[in-house]
């Protein structure tokens, strides 16, 4: 009988055990995500302010994206990668080559743009300053929030529905990991520029 008993004593007490260990586990969980919404925003937002293909420039789709800071950190934003579809290029507006001279720049018709050039990465030329920044008047500084316009190639054989471009954010100064942020869009269908 005391050898059942402890033998059913002992089973309770592995149950037990089992049972604080995962109490202590989810504890430690629900702790850490407290701290991370106590310490606010990790990383800048993306908005997508418009998006849509090109009427001029068949094959081509533009994204205007607004990043805003809600954290005490300045960023940079060294590259924008297009995930999906596999064969997509990606250039940045202000990555655009421009002709003329320093007075009057014109950047090149996306039409004349060489494709077998460009990759699925570019480089935006956005930094973001901490939360409350405002740009000086005179142009020097930088403001919590900015706006940058990609544009998408896409080749004619591509059947596509859906877009995804990531984004790495750095700390200017080094003291946070750099952060990824994804923005998706689900893509209209192409449109076709009429005969003239």
């Amino acid at each position: 009988m005391s050898q059942e008993i402890s033998y059913w004593l002992s089973i309770v007490g592995a149950v037990a055990g089992i049972i604080g260990m995962i109490t202590g586990i989810a504890a430690a969980l629900y702790a850490r995500r407290q701290a991370i919404a106590a310490e606010g925003p990790q990383e800048p937002q993306i908005e997508c302010a418009w998006h849509g293909w090109s009427i001029e420039h068949p094959g081509w789709y533009q994204l205007d994206v607004v990043f805003r800071n809600r954290t005490d950190l300045s960023w940079r934003i060294p590259t924008a990668s297009a995930l999906s579809p596999a064969d997509v290029k990606l250039i940045s507006a202000s990555r655009i080559p421009t002709t003329g001279d320093d007075f009057e720049p014109r950047s090149i018709p996306l039409s004349e743009l060489n494709t077998t050039d460009l990759s699925a990465t570019t480089s935006p030329i956005s930094e973001l300053g901490p939360a409350g920044s405002k740009r000086h008047q005179s142009g020097w500084g930088w403001s919590d929030a900015a706006y940058e316009t990609l544009y998408a190639y896409f080749p004619a054989r591509s059947r596509i529905s859906r877009f995804s471009i990531r984004f790495t954010f750095e700390d200017k100064a080094e003291m946070a990991r750099p952060r990824y942020k994804t923005l998706k869009r689900r893509l209209a269908p192409r449109i076709i520029k009429p005969a003239e």
